[in-house]
This record gives structure tokens, C-alpha cells and sequence, in this order.
């Protein structure tokens, strides 16, 4: 299996276990929380269909509340550049930048979801 494969396995690793109450905060973390229990839900794997993965990933982005959209979103684009397996935009990466992200993701999973596995973001 690819390095590629294998990152992108181990974040789908992390979101698919999660399981989500509401905030009663107009529905964007409901709504996150509920999109992640569906990719885990979904039996999508992204070593045999990454685009499909990448695919639900750039979902979750959308419905990503305020607090971490952007994270989310550059967090779903570097997974697309890793699972597309383009050198160029690989070494476009920006290893610091996407430790935040998945920081501040999982901090707000652990707040916001119950039941999150987020060992894949601390």
C-alpha cells in the first residue's frame, strides 16, 4: 500500500467512527457531526475508490461549521493532493499547517460530537 493510501485511510480511520449529538446551535454541528457518522456509516474505502473518499470528505467540508471550515477544508484538500498521488502538489503541503488543522478539528469534535475516537487528531 502507498504512503498515500495509507494517510488517507488512517484520516478516514478517524472520522468513520464517530458518532454525533446536536448542539441546538442552528444545525452546523449537528450537521457535521451527523456527515461524519455517515462516512463512517458508508463502507467507503479509500484504498480501493480515494475519490469517493475525497469525494465525502469535500462534503464534510461544506457542511463544517464556522469555527472550523477552513481547517476542514484545507484538512479535505490535503488529503485530495495525498490520495491523487500529484508529487507537485504533495510538496506543496504545508506539514505544520495541516498539524493545526487537524488540532483544532479534533478539539472541536471532542467538544462538539460525543462518542468521537479523535486519536487521529490529537
Amino acid at each position: 500500500m502507498s504512503i498515500t493510501r495509507g494517510i488517507t485511510i488512517a484520516a478516514l480511520g478517524a472520522t468513520a467512527v464517530v458518532a454525533c449529538g446536536s448542539d441546538g446551535g442552528g444545525g452546523s454541528a449537528e450537521s457535521f457531526c451527523g456527515q461524519l457518522e455517515a462516512l463512517g456509516e458508508s463502507g467507503v474505502d479509500p484504498d480501493t475508490d480515494p475519490d469517493a473518499a475525497v469525494a465525502a470528505l469535500n462534503e464534510i467540508a461544506d457542511a463544517a461549521p464556522a469555527e472550523v471550515k477552513t481547517e476542514f477544508e484545507e484538512f479535505a484538500a490535503a488529503l485530495s493532493a495525498l490520495a491523487s498521488e500529484d508529487l507537485d502538489a504533495i510538496a506543496e503541503l504545508d506539514v505544520d499547517a495541516m498539524t493545526e488543522n487537524i488540532t483544532k478539528i479534533g478539539a472541536y469534535i471532542g467538544d462538539n460530537c460525543e462518542n468521537v475516537d479523535d486519536g487521529f487528531f490529537e
